[in-house]
């Protein structure tokens, strides 16, 4: 069974294009840089977050500032704040590391809290359109076994429900974003610890609970929203104010 009929939306960096037209953040950090693709499209002050960058462009472009730290987002939050390197808090971020959901869920824990109620955390890879292209090992033989077995997401998916769970005051929109989705986060709350008093909890159940059929059942439960309505000003506004 796979569900790449509900991600066949435009394509994930177009909607973040979108977004910041829109709604020019003032100050952007992403985590898992690499190339810069994402990168290049916001203009603000911004910091990019990767052990191992590989940028051929120009991705400064007008950007009044832009730090670059090449290693593990985890090494970086140890050493640095990111209040203190923009001068002021995060307006929006994007989230693409490690694709396992305990590192991912530490990043979106160490960006909620250099945050507003208001900002946005976009998380790449959630929305993976089969089972196979999810496993926790990349080059496993399910995902050699895939529909597109040179797609590797990992297992970032949990993170929805996770953050449903234990965190049921989040605003979280699926987007249909090609091709393995966009998670868009707000409504966040830098005060809430919610997630670190239970992270030991959560991690134990990441590789145990979570089967296929807690797969198919996780596309079952979810709405996806089309990216063709994050579109004008308008529709952008309904979900989104910076």
């Amino acid at each position: 069974m796979n569900f790449y009929d509900r991600v066949q939306g435009i394509y994930y960096t177009e909607v973040l294009r979108r977004l910041n037209d829109v709604l020019s953040p003032t100050n952007y950090v992403e985590i898992g840089s690499r190339t810069g693709g994402s990168l290049e499209i916001f203009g603000c002050n911004s910091v990019a977050i990767d052990p191992t960058f590989s940028i051929s462009t120009n991705v400064i472009g007008k950007k009044p500032t832009c730090h670059f730290f090449q290693m593990t987002s985890d090494k970086f939050f140890e050493k640095y704040s990111l209040n203190a390197l923009l001068g002021g808090p995060v307006d929006f971020a994007f989230l693409d590391g490690m694709h396992l959901a305990e590192f991912l869920l530490r990043d979106f824990m160490n960006i909620e809290r250099q945050a507003k109620a208001n900002s946005i955390i976009a998380i790449h890879d959630c929305l993976p359109g089969e089972y196979n292209i999810s496993a926790r090992q990349e080059g496993s033989e399910s995902q050699r076994s895939a529909t597109h077995p040179e797609w590797w997401t990992g297992d970032v998916w949990k993170i929805i429900p996770i953050l449903q769970k234990y965190r049921p005051d989040l605003h979280i929109i699926p987007v249909d974003a090609a091709p393995t989705g966009l998670i868009l986060i707000t409504n966040l709350n830098p005060e809430n610890t919610t997630l670190k008093t239970h992270y030991s909890e959560i991690t134990r159940n990441i590789v145990s609970k979570y089967k296929e059929e807690e797969f198919i059942e996780f596309w079952r439960s979810i709405s996806v929203v089309s990216a063709n309505k994050l579109v004008s000003m308008e529709d952008i506004y309904e979900y989104f104010w910076l």
